[in-house]
């Protein structure tokens, strides 16, 4: 079974991820407009209308049409896009909840592909696949399935069209003055190793479900036990939005908000556990 991603557009077009909602007035609607809205609404839609953009391995990414909003009441037209802006803020924390290098790679990724003039064409056909499925998965991991997959190209290959975008002015965030090519080999196995943190989260009946999962809600040296032993005391406050550490031998969540990651930006809350 494959994974369907669907895109948002009011007026036709629009892209992955995109909203597109023009068109139309901000006249609220009145008693005298909600029947022919109604009934407009019941409409055959237009025999032309695109509904799969793309196909990329076994995900399909699909359009879909929001009939109506050009009718609604200012309000709402201003809920909606509130909501929708909220999301965006959202994006990178839930980036980062799901794998810790995520914003990383992301980056990475985005920097080739908008600086890859002069790279090998093999390989940035691979790099565009691998980062297209990189969006639709938010991330390395299998919506679906859970498993890590990795591009098809080497990994010489990968760092040649890294170096080569740098050469043609890509941007990479470094932490501490990290050199390019130091990042990219702490990253080899993050990338093409599939049995290196291979499943985000690890439900096997037997294992340590919090050891053996990729996802970033909790610190690596952490275990069920521990996890368990804590939130069965009621000391559990953010469960949705906090990443769980071990902090002077005590366990502490460290609180995601908008506009901040965990290893980033130095106004993160820590919330203590006793």
């Amino acid at each position: 079974m494959g994974l369907m991603i669907s895109t948002v557009s009011c007026s036709g077009g629009g892209g992955l991820g995109a909203v597109s909602c023009g068109g139309g007035g901000n006249t609220p609607v009145t008693d005298s407009t909600r029947a022919g809205s109604a009934s407009s609404a019941t409409q055959a839609p237009p025999a032309d209308r695109k509904y799969l953009l793309e196909r990329v391995d076994d995900a399909a990414v699909a359009q879909v049409y929001a009939d109506g909003f050009t009718s609604l009441p200012l309000d709402q037209k201003l809920l909606i896009w509130h909501l929708y802006q909220a999301a965006i803020a959202g994006r990178d924390i839930f980036y980062d909840q799901r794998y810790a290098h995520n914003l990383v790679m992301r980056d990475v990724l985005e920097e080739i592909l908008t600086h890859a003039a002069g790279v090998d064409a093999q390989t940035l056909g691979e790099i565009q696949r691998y980062t297209k499925l990189f969006w639709i998965n938010n991330g390395m991991y299998d919506n679906l399935t859970s498993r890590k997959f990795v591009p098809s190209c080497t990994f010489e290959e990968f760092a040649s069209a890294l170096l080569k975008a740098q050469q043609n002015g890509a941007a990479f965030e470094a932490a501490d003055n990290e050199p390019l090519e130091g990042r990219l080999e702490r990253l080899r196995g993050v990338i093409f190793d599939e049995t290196e943190e291979p499943i985000m989260t690890n439900k096997t009946p037997g294992e340590d479900w919090i050891g053996g999962s990729a996802v970033n809600y909790y610190e690596k040296s952490l275990t069920f036990t521990e996890v368990d032993r804590g939130a069965r005391a009621g000391n559990e406050k953010n469960s949705l939005n906090s990443k769980l550490v071990k902090k002077n031998g005590r366990l502490a969540e460290l609180v995601w908000r908008a506009g901040t990651t965990l290893d980033r930006w130095p106004g993160v809350d820590h919330v203590g556990w006793c």
